[in-house]
């Protein structure tokens, strides 16, 4: 079994794109437990906390089923996953006097489309 590099949020963040509906009552039992969009009475089930020591066997079990569904190799499932919440740009914003707090939206815009 390899060992899997991606938190438990980020699965459920990609399970939900892909339209699985989440278990509310399992999550005070510490499961992420997330319901099929086909009519295949299929379940992802794998602990929230990736300390848990049944994270990794639980985690592998839902990535192996996912990358079935989607007939692509565990790799490429994995590297999905990680592309979910990658949407995010930081900049890091310089002044001459050292003391910026915020930023107008102008400045903001332009360092944006300055990338």
């Amino acid at each position: 079994m390899e060992r899997i590099d991606v938190s438990a949020v980020d699965i459920k963040d990609y399970a939900i794109s892909q339209k699985w509906t989440i278990v509310k009552d399992a999550l005070k039992d510490g499961l992420y437990v997330l319901n099929s969009p086909y009519d295949d009475y299929m379940q992802l089930v794998f602990p929230k906390d990736k300390e848990s020591p049944f994270f990794q066997e639980m985690a592998y079990m839902t990535l192996k089923d996912l990358s079935e569904i989607k007939k692509c190799s565990l790799q490429k499932m994995v590297d999905e996953i990680r592309e979910v919440n990658d949407d995010v740009v930081c900049l890091r914003y310089f002044s001459e006097n050292k003391n910026v707090n915020s930023i107008s939206i102008d400045d903001a815009i332009n360092s944006i489309t300055s990338i």
